[in-house]
C-alpha cells in the first residue's frame, strides 16, 4: 500500500504548478520497450526540443553505501540528471546539486544524501559536505543533503547520484 500511495495516490511534493510527464525509449527492432534513455540522448533531446520547459531524468537503482566509520548499508536510490532539482524547484539543505560535468562523467563522482540518510547514518553531521564515501565500491564525494520532506521521485528515495 505504501508504494501505491506514495507513487500514485499522494500528490508529488514539488513546488509550483509543474506538470510532469514520463518518457521512455522504445526500439521494436531491438526488442526494447520502455527502455532507459542513454544520458547522451537525453542531452540531445534537451538541446533540440521546444515543447517542454525542460527535460530531466531519473532511474531507480540500489546503492551499497560504505565508509570507514560504519558498516555498509544498501539503499534504494535514484540516479538523476543534473537538472532534475531545478526542474522540480528543489534546493538542498546543505551543499549543492550536481553539475553538468558530473552528469556526463562516465564514472559517478558525486552523491547527494536524503535528509533521512544524513540523519540516521551520519547523525546529521554538518561537515558531511566534501566527505568521501563509497557507493557500490566507487569513491564519491557528498556534495549535498536534501531537506526533510523532499521525497521526489517517490517515498522510496534514499540517495541520489548523477545519471549513469
Amino acid at each position: 500500500f505504501r508504494t501505491v500511495y506514495g507513487g500514485v495516490m499522494r500528490p508529488l511534493d514539488i513546488d509550483g504548478d509543474t506538470r510532469l510527464i514520463s518518457i521512455s525509449q522504445t526500439i521494436p527492432a531491438d526488442g526494447i520497450t520502455g527502455g532507459q534513455i542513454p544520458i547522451l540522448d537525453l542531452v540531445d533531446w534537451r538541446e533540440s526540443q521546444t515543447a517542454f520547459h525542460g527535460l530531466a531524468a531519473f532511474r531507480w537503482r540500489t546503492v551499497n553505501l560504505a565508509d570507514d566509520e560504519s558498516r555498509p548499508e544498501r539503499f534504494s536510490a535514484a540516479m538523476v540528471s543534473a537538472n532534475l532539482f531545478s526542474e522540480v524547484l528543489a534546493t538542498p539543505e546543505l551543499g549543492r546539486t550536481f553539475t553538468v560535468e558530473e552528469e556526463l562523467n562516465p564514472t559517478p563522482t558525486a552523491i547527494i544524501l536524503s535528509h533521512e540518510v544524513w540523519q540516521n547514518r551520519y547523525e546529521g553531521d554538518p561537515d558531511i559536505i566534501g566527505r568521501t564515501v563509497r557507493a557500490n565500491a566507487i569513491s564519491v564525494t557528498v556534495v549535498g543533503v536534501m531537506p526533510d520532506g523532499f521525497h521526489f521521485p517517490f517515498d522510496l528515495l534514499k540517495l541520489l547520484s548523477t545519471n549513469q
